[in-house]
């Protein structure tokens, strides 16, 4: 079903909204105003029939205006987001003039880490970091995906462009929620919230997952701590991951 159709067979009211565009084609529906608080959660619980992903949009960054034509994410299945890992890694080092930040692994990529301990429901963290969301005023996006990691390429987001394309991110949002139990929750014109159910508990996990997250938004570690090892303390057991871009 197209976007239309999959919006008519929704068995939940909608505030008012309209399909946004993205390069002439249409990408997502999104509210006119702010998220009334549970509609997150409420629709989330219907993605599975209906096909469509809630996301929660940042109101003063209307990001989607100065979009090109958004990916179709059946490009996301040919990243290999290990592949992924070891060539930004690789292209950091030989421009880098020390490795202090990355340390303990310095010049070498250690590679994607273990999955974290599915202690939690990941659907039941969403919810509950989308209703805090909520209370800072975001708009409503629905966006017809399979899984919320495709969400930023569906809809156009380039708010990673300084560092990467969406495509590849997304490949990385895919494994996230595999080994992580991430889902895409809110974004904004250079930022995401993800929520994360299954958090490193160990230091040593901790740092190996900060790895990854430096890989998926360095500007994260580099603005936040002067090592891994320091980023690494600070998303232990975390459950709610910020990212951004600029």
């Amino acid at each position: 079903m197209d976007l239309q159709d999959r919006l008519d067979a929704l068995t939940a009211a909608l505030p008012p909204g309209r399909i946004v565009e993205v390069g002439g084609e249409p990408a997502f529906w999104l509210s006119d105003d702010a998220t009334p608080t549970g509609l997150w959660a409420l629709l989330r619980n219907k993605h599975e029939s209906s096909g469509l992903w809630p996301v929660l949009v940042v109101q003063d960054a209307p990001w989607w205006t100065r979009s090109g034509t958004p990916e179709d994410t059946g490009y996301v299945d040919q990243h290999d987001p290990d592949e992924f890992m070891t060539d930004t890694w690789d292209d950091w080092v030989e421009r880098a003039e020390d490795f202090d930040l990355l340390a303990p692994f310095g010049e070498h990529c250690p590679g994607l880490t273990a999955a974290g301990e599915p202690e939690r429901d990941p659907d039941a963290v969403a919810d509950w970091y989308a209703g805090i969301l909520e209370a800072d005023g975001p708009r409503l996006a629905l966006v017809p995906v399979d899984r919320s990691a495709d969400a930023p390429t569906a809809m156009g987001w380039e708010g990673a462009a300084s560092h990467a394309d969406t495509v590849p991110l997304s490949a990385f949002l895919r494994s996230w929620e595999e080994r992580f139990g991430v889902r895409v929750v809110r974004v904004g014109e250079f930022g995401m919230n993800l929520a994360a159910a299954a958090p490193p508990v160990a230091d040593e996990h901790a740092v190996h997952v900060a790895a990854e997250h430096w890989v998926f938004c360095p500007n994260n570690v580099e603005k936040h701590s002067d090592s891994l090892v320091g980023y690494g303390k600070q998303i232990q057991e975390k459950i709610a991951w910020t990212f951004s871009w600029v």
